[in-house]
């Protein structure tokens, strides 16, 4: 695997960042929607031969009723280590491996997927690395693309992480914690964690605009077929698209 030196995403997710990824991340009500999403759309379309990328924990592992055949790629080996333990979720009928893998140089052959599932990736790719990434999935996908996003109304602002945007993160992380533990044991836990600075406050994200995202797909011979729009968060749209060959 060839890593692009301007990405910052190689190591975004380790340690305990990954080991705790989906129990921080199911206190959001848009996590319910997005898996709700997935658990119906697998559960009607045949997809004989899907990649899952990133794969992540393999959270949507126990949806593919409808996958002949899923390979679940990440460049963490920290989050592929938490997804290679749900292999055995999937249904019944549905083999599955997982594998490091790069977004902008996969191994895999020209259309050898019918389908690819994209799922909360375009935001932490910066915009001038985005096509690359696009026109990948497109190369390695036959017939339809599954895709999350984050998508703003206006022109995308990327404010790359800084060292002094980590420590302002990892202060108001202290701070949490030091007013957490002069709670009541009693409080609940949503309340708590609604409190706290979230855990992946120091991950830096990139917003895109929705219509520069399609454009990209329809260079590379891929339309919107299906979009639907899950939920709202953080005043960005949680969006879903369906590009079809």
């Amino acid at each position: 695997m060839t890593n692009v030196p301007s990405y910052d995403g190689y190591h975004k997710y380790t340690g305990s960042i990954a080991a705790t990824y989906e129990s921080d991340r199911q206190v959001e009500t848009h996590w319910w929607k997005e898996d709700e999403f997935v658990r119906e759309y697998f559960s009607e379309k045949a997809a004989p031969r899907l990649l899952d990328l990133p794969v992540g924990t393999g959270r949507f592992f126990p949806h593919y009723k409808m996958v002949e055949q899923v390979v679940g790629v990440d460049v963490s080996d920290d989050m592929l280590n938490e997804a290679r333990r749900k292999l055995t979720s999937l249904p019944p009928g549905t083999t599955g491996s997982v594998e490091r893998g790069d977004v902008f140089a996969l191994r895999f052959s020209d259309r050898e997927f019918t389908h690819a599932l994209v799922w909360r990736l375009f935001h932490l790719i910066p915009g001038h690395l985005l096509p690359d990434a696009v026109a990948e999935l497109c190369r390695v996908t036959a017939h339809q693309i599954v895709v999350q996003t984050y998508p703003v109304t206006a022109p995308p602002c990327e404010v790359p992480e800084t060292p002094y945007r980590r420590r302002i993160a990892s202060g108001l992380r202290r701070v949490a914690r030091s007013l957490l533990s002069s709670r009541p044991r009693s409080t609940p836990a949503a309340v708590v964690r609604s409190s706290q600075a979230k855990p992946w406050s120091h991950i830096s994200s990139y917003a895109h605009v929705q219509e520069v995202i399609d454009a990209l797909f329809r260079t590379n011979g891929f339309v919107p077929h299906l979009t639907r729009l899950v939920d709202t968060y953080d005043s960005c749209d949680v969006r879903v698209t369906v590009y079809q060959r």
